[in-house]
């Protein structure tokens, strides 16, 4: 089973709907160095389930379509990732932006 940490520290499987138990949290602030480096471990992270979580998915196709479930979740932690480390990057060359919005269009005509 494929799991995710989203960007609020909480941990699901890949259907978003099983909460796991994260002790991750203390509370504390953390450094910029600490914030780059979990930065970095969260890109690493979705990387290493990437490939888990293609092949669960391929499992799961039902007479050959996707879950769509799956494909949002995955697709949500890669717009939150990105988002983030655009931000990151804008950030240290000084800039700031808004915060990235992913909008759901829902199903679009064909």
């Amino acid at each position: 089973m494929s799991w995710w940490r989203h960007a609020d520290g909480t941990v699901t499987d890949l259907d978003g709907t099983a909460p796991i138990e994260d002790d991750k949290q203390d509370g504390t602030t953390m450094t910029m160095i600490e914030r780059d480096r979990e930065l970095l471990a969260r890109a690493s992270l979705v990387n290493q389930q990437l490939g888990a979580a293609t092949v669960e998915m391929l499992h799961r196709q039902n007479g050959g379509e996707l879950p769509a479930n799956g494909l949002r979740t995955v697709g949500e932690h890669l717009a939150q990732l990105a988002a983030d480390l655009i931000a990151r990057a804008e950030e240290l060359d000084g800039r700031t932006t808004e915060p990235a919005v992913v909008i759901d269009q829902g199903e679009q005509p064909r």
